[in-house]
C-alpha cells in the first residue's frame, strides 16, 4: 500500500515537473519562423519543416496515449532536458561561461540534438557540443551512441539546421558538431525533479 502511494504520488510529481519543464523551455526554443528571409532557407523549405514537426508531434502524441511507459519516460526526458538547461548556466555544470541553447523542435525530433552546449574560451573563440538528453526508463541510448559512432565512422559530425546562437548573433545551420549523450535512470531523475521543483539543493 505505502509502496503505491509512494508510486502515485512519484507520478504526480513527475507530471507537474513535467509541466513546468514543457513551458520554461518553450520559452527558449529555437522558432523556425524565425528564419524567414535568412539567406539559405526558403519559406517552401521552412514550411515543410513545420509541417513534418506537426506529423512527428501527432505520432509521440499517440504513442503517450497508446502507452503509459511512454508518456513517463517522455515527461522524465522533459524534466532532465529543463534541469541541465538551467543548472549548465546557473550551477556551472559543464564550466563557467557556458550557455545552453535549446533546439527547435524540428531538430530534436530530425538530428536527434536536445541542446547545444555553447563555450566561449579565453580567446573568445566559440565551440559548440551537442547533447542528446535521454531518461533511461524508455530511451536506448545504446542506439544513439551506435548512431553517432556511425556517423563518425562516415566522416559525419552532428548538424542542427535551425541554430541561433544569442550571444554572438549567429543564426544559421551548424555542422560539425561534437555529439555527446547524457543519460540519467529515472529513479535518479525523480529525485532531481523533487528538489527542482522544492527549490533545494541549488534549484532555483
Amino acid at each position: 500500500m505505502d509502496r503505491n502511494f509512494d508510486r502515485i504520488t512519484e507520478n504526480a510529481l513527475v507530471e507537474a515537473a513535467s509541466r513546468r519543464a514543457e513551458k520554461e523551455m518553450a520559452e527558449t526554443q529555437v522558432d523556425l519562423n524565425d528564419f524567414r528571409g535568412i539567406v539559405g532557407y526558403s519559406d517552401k523549405e521552412i514550411e515543410k519543416d513545420i509541417k513534418e514537426t506537426e506529423r512527428l508531434d501527432r505520432i509521440f502524441d499517440s504513442k503517450d496515449r497508446e502507452s503509459p511507459e511512454h508518456q513517463e519516460a517522455r515527461n522524465l526526458g522533459k524534466v532532465l532536458e529543463a534541469i541541465i538547461n538551467e543548472q549548465v548556466e546557473l550551477g556551472n555544470w559543464l564550466g563557467e561561461g557556458v550557455i545552453t541553447i535549446k533546439t527547435s523542435k524540428f531538430d530534436d525530433y530530425t538530428r536527434g540534438v536536445d541542446e547545444v552546449a555553447e563555450f566561449l574560451d579565453e580567446g573568445e573563440e566559440v565551440s559548440h557540443l551537442a547533447l542528446a538528453i535521454d531518461a533511461t526508463i524508455g530511451g536506448d541510448s545504446v542506439a544513439k551512441l551506435r548512431r553517432i559512432k556511425e556517423e563518425i565512422d562516415g566522416g559525419k559530425m552532428g548538424e542542427i539546421k535551425y541554430f541561433h546562437s544569442e550571444r554572438t548573433g549567429f543564426r544559421g545551420n551548424l555542422m560539425g558538431v561534437p555529439r555527446a549523450v547524457v543519460t540519467v535512470d529515472g529513479g535518479t531523475i525523480g529525485e532531481l525533479a523533487d528538489l527542482w521543483m522544492k527549490g533545494d539543493q541549488g534549484f532555483k
